[in-house]
């Protein structure tokens, strides 16, 4: 498990200089940013819910960290790399298959040029 803190987010992830004052992504997050690897081999990136965001942060600063990992992995399923079952079961729900698709946008582009 790697809890990303400011200086390895800013120095691999998204170079550049970050607010000296405020956390990463203090505005629009509302947790701490952890990468962990599951038993099963699965590599996840996962936002962990904390009380205060903070630049360098630690075990202590995200309570229930292990349960919320071992829920995480509990939660796996073999339809995609990494994925888990329940984004598993909506992205089945709202992807349309492949050959209705096809036809759908082959009528559409055919109105938009007749037009």
């Amino acid at each position: 498990m790697l809890i990303l803190t400011d200086d390895y987010i800013y120095r691999y992830i998204r170079p550049g200089l970050g607010d000296p004052k405020l956390p990463y992504a203090s505005t629009s997050n509302y947790g701490h940013k952890v990468i962990f690897k599951a038993r099963n081999g699965q590599m996840y990136v996962v936002s962990i819910p904390a009380r205060k965001l903070k630049k360098q942060p630690t075990i202590e600063d995200l309570p229930n960290l292990q349960v919320i990992l071992s829920n995480v992995e509990a939660l796996h399923c073999d339809m995609y790399d990494s994925a888990l079952f329940p984004v598993a079961l909506v992205n089945k729900l709202v992807s349309l298959s492949a050959h209705p698709s096809q036809r759908i946008l082959q009528k559409f582009a055919s109105k938009s040029i007749s037009q």
